[in-house]
């Protein structure tokens, strides 16, 4: 009976732990994100959208094409554009 009562006391403790760190560290946020794709074109698709695991979270990427922002490579024949966005938490996952 005493053993039930300590370990009881120790799964609370740890959950309460973590939870404060939980809180302490905070919950993500949407953050703005900035990449560069790359093609032997000049057409980009205007708007990207996917999705991407990171641990226990799962997060939602968005950007859109920054039309002014679109180089060539004067050494070869490639094309660089620009993409801005953000990236925002979508749902936690225990899988």
């Amino acid at each position: 009976m005493k053993n039930i009562k300590i370990k009881n006391i120790l799964i609370s403790i740890l959950i309460l732990s973590s939870l404060t760190l939980f809180l302490i560290l905070g919950i993500p946020k949407e953050e703005p994100i900035t990449k560069i794709k790359s093609g032997y074109s000049r057409i980009f698709p205007k708007d990207i959208t996917y999705k991407e695991k990171k641990g226990l979270i799962e997060y939602k990427i968005d950007l859109k094409l920054n039309e002014n922002r679109i180089k060539k490579d004067p050494e070869s024949d490639k094309y660089y554009a620009e993409y801005s966005g953000t990236i925002r938490p979508e749902a936690f996952t225990f899988k």
